[in-house]
């Protein structure tokens, strides 16, 4: 019989127990670590449904591409946006209606937009700014959760009552400054003006609302005589080119004989621009349309073509449409907004395209000319300086409003730049992408 050596005997036991133990305390580790990995791997998903639930990824990956970019001019931005005083409104809502409208914001969130059914719902308010309270009555506005997929800060349109307005306005909009591109949109609207087209009043206000500060909100002019006067323009029809026409404020229009005999003059020309009776530079002001295309194009800003964002006003001294320009999209880091295709080439998706609007605009020579030339003449780096150099007073401080909020923004003004020089290549003859340009440059 063989014995064991007392001393491998030994250690033989030692090390038994020693991976005893490491077994036990792996075990413990296993039983503790594996349950705490997977209640944090769904607390993640939970999260990550929640930002999709509330809208809330697009403002996230904006937020940490910009911050890549301000970098440590983020506490530059904290000190400009402390240094300035933004126009401040203070709005009051009983609180059984503010449960209304937080009601309407779940009711939206489940359906995955806001729907016309709850933007009808007006809601009773007191809006109080430099000291003077005005009654007015809010209602959701928007169709994407990027309305009202912030905690608080929730996309409202304002209707002042009575014969009263605010900052000029009888109807406006306080938007979450994320869903206009925060800046963008302004910068869009003074080019607009800078052109002589019509341009929405755009500012941004402090709100606070029942005492609770909620931030910094976008103010967005509505469709309303007052925008049209503004523009110095006479009161006329506002219009959405769709099937049927949706006229704005159509019982004021009705009420008044004059304005009711521009609306049958606008709809008899409308059918017979459809039905092939008349040519389109009897229906539209060729040169404003043209400008706004050429603009849309320097701002890679297509989503204005869309059926919810084409506004229309039917000038009453020269019987022709015009465009009201909004809602480009913005310009963000998060996204290019490069100018790949021009107006003329777009896809047909609109309604006004289907209608053969667009179509026969661009076969027109007399326009494509008016088009081209605009085009020529906006992508001109020189324009481009001059024009950001006109606004910059003021657009720095519209920035240090937004920095109380967004320390972390940046406007991506090279895009503008990049996108000028993507047109210039597109309109040289010697690439041969835009051959009827380079022969009407001939005549």
């Amino acid at each position: 019989i063989i014995k064991p050596h007392k001393i491998n005997f030994y250690l033989f036991q030692k090390t038994t127990i020693i991976f005893a133990k490491l077994a036990y305390k792996k075990w413990i580790f296993g039983a503790l670590i594996i349950p705490l990995f997977i209640w944090f791997s769904l607390m993640l998903v939970d999260y990550g449904a929640n930002i999709q639930y509330h809208a809330q990824a697009g403002p996230i990956r904006d937020m940490v591409i910009e911050a890549l970019v301000t970098r440590f001019d983020v506490f530059r931005n904290i000190l400009k946006g402390a240094s300035v005083e933004p126009k401040t409104i203070k709005i009051d809502i009983a609180f059984k209606n503010l449960q209304k409208i937080a009601y309407y914001r779940k009711v939206s969130l489940s359906r995955g937009g806001i729907k016309p059914d709850v933007k009808k719902e007006q809601i009773p308010a007191k809006l109080t700014y430099q000291g003077k309270t005005y009654k007015v009555k809010l209602q959701m506005t928007g169709v994407n959760l990027d309305h009202l997929g912030h905690e608080k800060k929730w996309s409202v349109r304002v209707k002042v009552s009575g014969n009263k307005t605010i900052f000029g306005m009888k109807e406006f909009s306080l938007l979450n400054p994320h869903s206009r591109g925060k800046i963008s949109e302004w910068v869009y609207h003074q080019f607009e003006k800078e052109e002589g087209l019509i341009s929405l009043n755009f500012d941004f206000v402090d709100v606070t609302i029942n005492g609770d500060h909620i931030g910094i909100y976008t103010l967005e002019e509505h469709f309303r005589k007052h925008l049209i006067e503004r523009n110095r323009h006479i009161e006329g029809i506002i219009f959405k080119p769709v099937v049927p026409l949706k006229i704005f404020n159509l019982k004021t229009v009705q009420e008044d004989p004059l304005l009711n005999k521009q609306l049958t003059l606008l709809l008899k020309t409308w059918e017979a621009s459809i039905n092939g009776d008349i040519k389109t530079d009897k229906l539209f002001d060729y040169d404003q349309m043209a400008k706004f295309y050429a603009i849309i194009d320097l701002f890679g800003g297509h989503h204005a073509l869309a059926d919810l964002n084409m506004h229309f006003y039917f000038n009453p001294i020269t019987n022709l449409i015009e465009p009201i320009g909004r809602e480009l999209g913005g310009l963000r880091y998060s996204h290019s907004n490069s100018t790949t295709k021009l107006s003329y080439n777009q896809p047909c998706e609109t309604e006004i395209c289907r209608l053969g609007f667009q179509k026969k605009l661009f076969e027109d020579q007399t326009f494509l000319e008016k088009y081209f030339r605009h085009l020529e003449r906006i992508s001109k780096t020189e324009y481009l300086k001059s024009f950001f150099k006109k606004i910059d007073p003021d657009m720095q401080i519209k920035m240090n409003v937004l920095y109380r909020d967004y320390p972390f923004y940046a406007y991506p003004k090279e895009y503008l730049f990049r996108n000028q020089n993507i047109i210039r290549k597109k309109l040289d003859p010697s690439k041969g992408l835009i051959i009827s340009y380079s022969r009407m440059a001939k005549k």
